[in-house]
């Protein structure tokens, strides 16, 4: 399988440009963006970005995209696997945004986090583990 992976877009346009062209050069079967696809929102301008990839999007939001961004990717095409799992081509992907923030409960102890990602076998995470 195919993967082609991206993030912190931060809503450049000339990013998503240079990631349509590596997508139409090498084809892969999946595409994951780990997060920052705004620079702090608005909501239609992570529908905008989204909606420019082709299928399959796996993807997590990012420490800058706000609450609306996180509301306006459930009006794309885009799977958002923060805390989720999907089987991909035989393979389990699943999504953590990894942003420390107890008001909103994205962090996992190290405990939850590990019997989480038992038989994981792709991880997107925004902040690296």
């Amino acid at each position: 399988m195919k993967i082609y992976a991206t993030a912190d877009i931060h809503g450049a346009q000339h990013r998503v440009n240079e990631a349509l062209s590596a997508i139409k050069t090498h084809n892969p079967d999946v595409i994951v963006i780990a997060g920052d696809i705004t620079q702090f929102g608005p909501a239609d301008a992570a529908i905008s970005i989204l909606n420019q990839f082709p299928t399959p999007i796996y993807m997590v939001p990012g420490n800058i995209d706000t609450a609306d961004v996180w509301e306006g990717i459930k009006k794309t095409k885009a799977i958002n696997l923060h805390k989720k799992h999907a089987q991909v081509n035989g393979l389990t992907f699943t999504g953590i945004n990894g942003v420390d923030d107890a008001e909103t409960e994205l962090f996992f102890t190290d405990d939850t986090l590990r019997s989480y990602l038992e038989h994981v076998d792709v991880l997107i995470t925004h902040v690296p583990p």
